[in-house]
């Protein structure tokens, strides 16, 4: 018989455990409870919940004053956002504190002036969401091909992507890139942030974060010892 070996980081992330604890409490709680979208991406978990009677809607249209909306882990549009806000006054927030703090991250930085550019999937619900915070124009790309294919920004009017810098790219637009991969942060990244269970537990220049982190906990997960 072989033998199977459990991952020590095998599991939900804590984003994910933590909306379906708080869907878990709810349901207990309340007889309508709907889902903006799948809770999670997980088969088994979303046909746990709608055996316990829980619906997944597309629309906040789709409910009734009296039921209860929670938003998923993934995050939804800032204007869909408002509209749950206002037919379920008691509606619970599922989104990842992380990808919460990247909204927040987007809003703040983001001019209507210049371009917010995101790596990643332009169809996925956290990328979405992530671009209804920006103040201006974003476009979404997920290779350099994709990149250089983004002719619309004034940045690159009459230069192919391999004419500009990323020196001149960093003074005129903001670059959002959302990652679990740290040798992609290595490479790409001049600052990087390390969160723990919705904690900001260091931040910094991606060359010293790696090489001589201030915090004990990042230099276990960076090394492997937890994560």
């Amino acid at each position: 018989m072989q033998r199977i070996t459990l991952a020590k980081s095998a599991g939900f992330c804590f984003g994910v455990n933590r909306a379906v604890k708080l869907l878990e409490e709810l349901v207990k709680k309340n007889q309508n409870v709907f889902t903006l979208g799948p809770i999670i991406h997980n088969p088994q978990v979303i046909k746990y919940f709608e055996n316990k009677g829980v619906r997944i809607i597309d629309s906040p249209d789709e409910c009734k004053e009296g039921d209860l909306i929670v938003v998923r882990t993934h995050g939804i549009p800032k204007d869909m956002m408002e509209k749950v806000k206002s037919i379920s006054p008691n509606y619970c927030n599922a989104t990842c504190p992380f990808v919460t703090k990247i909204h927040k991250i987007v809003s703040e930085n983001s001019l209507k002036e210049n371009v917010t550019l995101i790596a990643g999937d332009k169809s996925h619900p956290e990328v979405i969401g992530i671009r209804s915070y920006c103040n201006g124009r974003s476009f979404v790309f997920n290779s350099e091909k994709e990149l250089d294919k983004i002719k619309e920004l004034d940045l690159w009017k009459d230069k192919t992507f391999e004419e500009v810098s990323i020196e001149e790219l960093k003074e005129n637009t903001t670059i959002v890139i959302v990652t679990h991969n740290m040798q992609q942060a290595t490479r790409i990244a001049d600052k990087t942030a390390f969160f723990l269970l919705g904690e900001l537990v260091e931040y910094g220049d991606t060359e010293k974060m790696f090489s001589s982190p201030e915090d004990k906990r990042t230099e276990n997960y960076i090394t492997g010892r937890f994560g």
